[in-house]
This record gives C-alpha cells, structure tokens and sequence, in this order.
C-alpha cells in the first residue's frame, strides 16, 4: 500500500525531533528510526492500528509517547498527523 502525507506532517515530524533534539541527539535519531519502522508497519498492514476518532485508525509509538493517525483508502494511506499523546485530543482530527 502506497503512503501519502497530509501537507502539515513534516511539521509534526520536526518539532518532535527538535523536542528531543534538545535533549540528546541519540534520542532524536531512535525517534526518527522509530517513525519509520511505524511507517513501514503501517504501510504493510494499515487495518492493524485500531479505531481512534473516526475515521481515523492510531498507531501507537513503543518506546515514545507519540501516536500516527492514518485514514485507509483503497489505493493508498493517508498519514495525517503525528501528535504527541498528551497533546489535545482533538488536535490534527480537521486535518483532510
């Protein structure tokens, strides 16, 4: 399954690796491995994250507290936001 990404995600990606970034570059680079084995997971079976906010389905990071939130479609994904869990709720969900 092809992955699309909404305009505003690569915003999302940068202030989550600056946050830790400042912190240690160590761990902005596990982020960024983790984002992308997230991605890869997703890619291969996007009905495996569970039902978030309709229509939305969540992938949850392992090791941070962030969340991917995808829309399925059939012919490709739709990554829309990248949020941190203690974010709004609401916040990326009138992403389209």
């Amino acid at each position: 399954m092809r992955l699309v990404y909404h305009q505003d995600v690569q915003s999302d990606v940068n202030q989550a690796l600056d946050r830790y970034e400042s912190i240690s570059p160590k761990l902005a680079e596990a982020l960024w491995r983790e984002l992308q084995a997230t991605f890869t997971r997703i890619k291969e079976n996007p009905m495996a994250g569970h039902l978030g906010s309709p229509p939305f389905r969540r992938s949850n990071l392992k090791r941070f507290p962030y969340a991917i939130l995808y829309r399925v479609f059939s012919d490709h994904v739709k990554i829309m936001v990248i949020k941190h869990v203690k974010r709004r709720a609401d916040f990326g969900l009138k992403r389209s």
